[in-house]
């Protein structure tokens, strides 16, 4: 039995009530994906199911669920998929998120093969914002590669799959190589050793997908993932640069520095990165990117939500509802087109897909309809016999029907005068019983006149003129006005990741839609702010960013290694080489290898380029 046969019972069970599941759009070794629409707002998300042999194993299960929850704390930041839900039925692990219509980074490069330096600069500084978010949050991706990053229709990119990963580890001996964690092409060099995995090791995937993105080819292509491992651990790759001669020098600096075998000579985060990626000019580099949507959605959205082929007079099953259908003869069914035996790459690695209902390049299941039986008719309600002839109570209660009009005709007060008590009460039941068009309507008899008190004559009170009707209230506008500061001031402001939103603390944003937004702060030497604000409608706020001071790492090296290093005449504890957090500025460096020789030179430390000061060290 196919596995998406057996998953997909399970997982309707489990979310049916609230989703509609249209069919498998991945597969893995780790987890099966499938695609889903929110039966009432009809949004559509991904549904990423453990898979069954991994749900058997308890410390793994723990592992999915505690990096689930992880990385639903990341959805805050506008580069991260957002995590709609995690659960657990009947053995079933799953956790939903939200789909991004678009393309995977994989698919646009085997499509597009390199790409303009510019957009790869911009694609790599999208995704350095996503690892500084989550790495200061203490969650490490540990797998970087194109299937996991998407761009939308906008350009945007979005991060996916945080912390999964690492419910794939395994003992990681070379013998094991199908069990080891990440993807061999993408692996930092201190993850196939099994050595301890930290945010670095991120930067140095993400080192690989900038070199790929920039040159058409990956740095380190084997034969096999042992031949592969082996390149990452021991060789040198060739510089970007010599692939691709109109990359900028900065470009091809950051991605050898990415590289770089030992994790203490990579960007020591991500955040320095993102500063060094943005000094290139990607302003409107998003505009240029043309990605595809994978699954044609906008088809499925012409569709109602269950859509389904239903014999006369039957009810659907639709979860906590039943909805009946009128007794129409049902069309016949369009003949079902074979399903292509080409297999279709999912965004994982190792998946296809199978189905037969096509969307854009994959196919998808037709979901099946669960037709339950109409309950027998009941009679309708008879006054008359079998022969025709009046039942005996109808009779008797037609007569009290006279009865009761005709005691309230004769009480009824004159035209214009009040009544001095109530007219009797009628029964409910009589009421009921008989229709109020079938009673004749008769002039009335006066009664015994009483004096009144002076009130209202009722016809004046009939004549007054009707209240004029509620003034319409006009409609909220659905937009407002925010007013950023920074401290200090000059910050980049960018709400959403949007070219158009954007200013310079401080400054006004007119116009932004009514609702929750994202905006991101920048500025020179300090750390990039995130913020999540809400717009009201119609309203003028304000909000203050408060920027964190930053440090960069300078590079301080020496050939041999091991030198005493001096900083405007003062001694560091470090010896080269070594990176040394300091504030932008210009230093006298002095290093100084005893018995051998010493150099000194200035070193300019800015955020336009990594500090980097090198001494060849010769005996004297």
């Amino acid at each position: 039995m196919d596995v998406a046969d057996q998953i997909e019972p399970r997982l309707e069970s489990a979310i049916g009530q609230r989703y509609e599941v249209l069919g498998p759009i991945g597969r893995g070794g780790m987890a099966s994906v499938y695609l889903v629409r929110h039966r009432v707002h009809g949004g559509f998300c991904a549904v990423k199911v453990l898979a069954d042999e991994l749900a058997k194993e308890p410390p793994l299960v723990k592992s999915f669920l505690t990096e689930a929850r992880a990385s639903a704390s990341l959805d805050e930041h506008p580069n991260i998929v957002n995590i709609v839900d995690i659960d657990e039925h009947a053995g079933l692990y799953y956790m939903i998120m939200k789909y991004i219509e678009g393309e995977d980074l994989s698919v646009y490069l085997k499509r597009k093969g390199a790409i303009p330096w510019k957009q790869a600069a911009y694609i790599a500084s999208e995704v350095a914002e996503a690892l500084s978010f989550s790495h200061d949050r203490g969650v490490i991706h540990r797998d970087m590669k194109p299937s996991n990053i998407r761009i939308n229709r906008r350009g945007g990119v979005t991060v996916m799959d945080f912390g999964i990963a690492k419910v794939g580890q395994m003992p990681s001996s070379f013998t094991e190589m199908g069990a080891r964690a990440g993807t061999p092409h993408y692996m930092a060099p201190e993850q196939i050793k099994g050595d301890k995995v930290d945010h670095r090791s991120d930067l140095y995937g993400l080192g690989v997908i900038l070199y790929r993105m920039a040159t058409g080819r990956l740095p380190f292509e084997g034969k096999n993932p042992a031949q592969i491992w082996q390149q990452h651990l021991h060789e040198a790759p060739t510089p970007p640069q010599e692939i691709e001669p109109s990359l900028p020098d900065p470009l091809n600096h950051i991605v050898v520095t990415l590289l770089a075998k030992n994790p203490d000579e990579r960007y020591d985060s991500a955040a320095r990165l993102v500063r060094h990626l943005r000094t290139l000019g990607l302003e409107g580099v998003a505009a240029t990117l043309e990605p595809i949507d994978q699954l044609d959605l906008d088809k499925l959205r012409t569709q109602e939500i269950r859509t389904r082929e239903l014999s006369p007079r039957s009810v659907v099953e639709t979860g906590p509802m039943t909805t009946t259908t009128e007794s129409k003869p049902a069309p016949p069914p369009p003949p079902t087109p074979a399903p292509d035996p080409t297999p279709v790459e999912d965004r994982t690695a190792g998946v296809q897909t199978v189905g037969t209902q096509t969307l854009g390049t994959q196919t998808l299941p037709t979901p099946k309809a669960r037709v339950v039986p109409r309950p027998p008719e009941t009679k309708p309600f008879q006054l008359t016999d079998s022969r025709g002839a009046w039942k005996p109570w109808t009779v008797a209660a037609a007569l009290a029907v006279l009865l009761a009009a005709g005691g309230y005709w004769l009480t009824r007060p004159a035209a214009g005068k009040r009544p001095t008590s109530a007219p009797p009460a009628v029964s409910t039941q009589t009421e009921t019983a008989a229709a109020p068009e079938a009673i004749a309507e008769e002039p009335a008899v006066p009664a015994e006149e009483t004096p009144a008190p002076e009130a209202v004559p009722v016809e004046k009170a009939e004549s007054a003129p009707p209240a004029p009707a509620p003034a319409k209230k006009k409609a909220a506008p659905k937009v407002g006005a925010v007013y950023f500061r920074s401290t200090p001031p000059g910050a980049s402001i960018q709400v959403d990741s949007r070219a158009d939103w954007n200013c310079q603390a401080p400054c006004w944003l007119e116009s932004l839609p009514a609702g929750n937004h994202t905006v991101t702060a920048r500025l020179n030497g300090y750390r990039v702010a995130i913020q999540k604000f809400d717009v009201n409608a119609g309203g003028r706020d304000q909000l203050a960013l408060v920027m964190q001071a930053d440090l960069i790492s300078a590079m301080v090296a020496s050939t041999p290694p091991g030198a005493d290093i001096y900083i405007d005449g003062e001694k560091r504890p470090e010896k080269t080489n070594a990176r040394i957090p300091l504030k932008p500025g210009t230093y006298r460096i002095r290093v100084v290898l005893p018995g051998v020789a010493e150099g000194e030179q200035a070193l300019v430390v800015s955020e336009s380029q990594m500090p980097f000061a090198n001494f060849v060290l010769t005996k004297k």
